[in-house]
């Protein structure tokens, strides 16, 4: 490196504050706050000194004052990481942060908690844009023409490391170079207790279910995710269901969350807690598959919706309730890739990739509230079968809402997969292709729920 480039490298970085990370295209990025709580709120604090207000600069007080007030909230217990970024010329606007790609948080011992999602706020005299992706995804180019726009990135993580007073932050991007760390102080000062796992196997019952947990094994799945790397650590337990006493197959696991004694949760097919914890709290629901008996008053049957024909999406109308839950149909579309704006589908502009496997199913989608008050929501959603989009109101925790397809010749297809945008929900079906005509069967029912304290195992990769 020459002289001149040492030069203007450091001249660059005498520019950077302190705590905030020098990026490869001559741009930092600063860490401005980590919150935690259900409501976050991100903005100037009030001035110490009401009739000082004004008068100094913020340099000499400290106060942001070009800072934004931005809250959010989320609903349960999150911590936030609220992200900027800055030209040393202009350090008081912002940079837009749409080429942010990806981030991990690492406790002392390298534990790595990231859950891929991350937000986009655009905050301005003309309102407020948000919009989430998730791993290795770009955000949409900014579009807003207000100057006053100022933008913030939001990386929100239900699971970091809790013991440990200091974390190490990981953010990658395009055009910013190697990935950069910044340190991240904890937003909380407590301690928490341990807890001792129960010996297997386990049993529990809840009403007529009765639950074993015989096994716990655990693998480490690696994949490329838009260029970068994916990794999930997979918790697979086995169980044995007994219904009135009698094992049964009509009961399946479903839910299975994970949890420790800091507070911190996760899913049990990407279990990002930290494997030096004593023990886990396994929490599992199980819901009787489709095929399973229901009765009447579990179930809202439509009339017969034609197939979608080959890359299409057609719209349905009809509504129902079933258990306090009301339900409204919203489209029936082929394989593809298609949104849904103000819950009204359309097919999506970005088609489908042709390697989209066909047990896949994504979703995404942004809201935007206007200075009016008015907020559009913007679903996108990728499946690699057909499916069904549906809105559900009042859904509860300990209900399950599940599909069952009858076609015209009295074949009966359960949902593959099902996900979900807020209230609507979308399920995908394996149909047979000479299927021309489907009968909707929405089924919704309480599900059994057993917790169990277990070891958590070791991680590690299939053929290792």
């Amino acid at each position: 490196m020459s002289l001149r480039s040492v030069l203007d490298v450091s001249t660059r970085q005498a520019a950077v504050p302190q705590g905030a990370a020098l990026l490869a295209d001559g741009t930092y990025v600063r860490l401005v706050q980590a919150s935690f709580g259900r409501a976050h709120r991100l903005g100037p604090p009030p001035p110490r000194f009401p009739w000082l207000a004004g008068k100094l600069p913020d340099w000499l007080t400290g106060r942001q004052s070009h800072l934004p007030t931005i809250q959010t909230s989320y609903p349960s217990d999150y911590m936030v990481l609220w992200l900027t970024r800055h030209s040393p010329s202009r350090p008081q606007r912002s940079v837009p942060m749409d080429t942010w790609r990806d981030y991990h948080l690492l406790d002392s011992h390298g534990c790595r908690f990231d859950e891929g999602q991350r937000t986009l706020r655009t905050e301005g005299k003309k309102g407020s844009h948000s919009s989430s992706t998730g791993r290795g995804d770009r955000f949409p180019p900014p579009s807003s023409t207000d100057p006053s726009a100022y933008s913030v990135g939001l990386a929100a993580l239900s699971s970091f490391p809790r013991r440990e007073p200091a974390m190490t932050l990981q953010l990658f991007g395009e055009g910013w170079g190697d990935k950069v760390e910044l340190e991240v102080r904890h937003p909380l000062s407590t301690t928490y207790p341990e807890w001792t796992p129960d010996g297997l196997p386990a049993v529990l019952t809840d009403g007529d279910v009765t639950v074993r947990l015989t096994e716990i094994t655990g693998r480490l799945n690696r994949w490329d995710s838009n260029g970068f790397e994916e990794r999930h650590q997979q918790l697979d337990p086995r169980f044995e269901i007994l219904q009135d006493g009698r094992r049964t197959d009509e009961w399946a696991p479903g839910d299975l969350q994970l949890s420790d004694a800091t507070g911190n949760t996760a899913p049990s097919w990407d279990a990002r807690l930290c494997t030096r914890e004593k023990a886990w709290k396994l929490r599992a629901r199980f819901w009787r598959k489709a095929g399973a008996r229901f009765a009447p008053e579990e179930i809202w049957e439509t009339a017969q919706v034609p197939v979608p024909r080959s890359g299409s999406i057609r719209p349905l109308s009809g509504s129902g309730e079933v258990q306090g839950v009301k339900l409204e149909l919203l489209a029936i579309a082929d394989r593809g890739s298609y949104r849904y704006k103000n819950g009204v589908p359309s097919k999506h502009e970005t088609p489908l990739r042709e390697d989209y496997s066909d047990i896949n199913l994504s979703t995404g989608g942004s809201f935007t509230s206007r200075a009016n008050g008015i907020t559009e929501t913007d679903n996108h959603v990728e499946a690699g079968l057909p499916h069904v989009g549906v809105r559900a109101e009042g859904l509860r925790e300990d209900q399950h809402l599940d599909l069952l397809a009858i076609d015209e010749q009295g074949r009966r297809i359960a949902s593959e997969r099902q996900g979900s945008n807020d209230n609507e929900r979308y399920f995908t079906l394996k149909l047979p292709k000479d299927a021309r005509m489907l009968t909707l069967r929405f089924l919704v029912h309480r599900c059994r729920t057993a917790e169990f304290l277990i070891q958590p195992p070791a991680f590690r990769e299939r053929g290792s």
